[in-house]
């Protein structure tokens, strides 16, 4: 997997994704986006993922969402949701999945094929809060 993010929105135009997004620390310098998620009630909550294929790849891949219960100590898979990737792009091929019924707390979206292979993990953590506002948050193309 080339880029991995959870984003507050994502708009399809002219065959670029406009990731909305929130960015970490200046000094955090491995990961651009931030991993705790203020989520608003009602609102989706996106992952976008970018994955190299070579020219001849056709397939289709998943973000498996899963989420951390802190009840049973144990991650549950919430859900499987895929898309169709075909190779040949110099970015990688993206993607990117939603979901709007989610609950607080830690969440991993791991990139799979059909044969479950993991090609990247997003980790975050999901902070519900009416009152709370993202800051440093940015438009990126991709």
């Amino acid at each position: 997997m080339q880029t991995g993010m959870v984003a507050h929105n994502i708009e399809l135009e002219n065959n670029s994704y406009h990731v909305t997004y929130e960015r970490d620390e200046w000094y955090v310098f491995w990961r651009d986006h931030k991993s705790e998620y203020i989520h608003k009630p009602g609102e989706n909550v996106y992952v976008f993922s970018s994955v190299f294929a070579p020219t001849d790849l056709k397939k289709s891949i998943y973000h498996r969402w899963i989420w951390y219960n802190d009840d049973s100590s144990q991650w549950e898979i919430m859900d499987d949701i895929g898309y169709e990737i075909t190779g040949g792009r110099d970015g990688g091929y993206r993607g990117y999945t939603y979901k709007n019924n989610v609950k607080p707390g830690l969440w991993s979206v791991e990139v799979i094929t059909d044969e479950e292979l993991v090609l990247g993990v997003i980790d975050f953590e999901i902070v519900i809060d009416s009152t709370l506002q993202p800051k440093r948050v940015v438009k990126r193309r991709f």
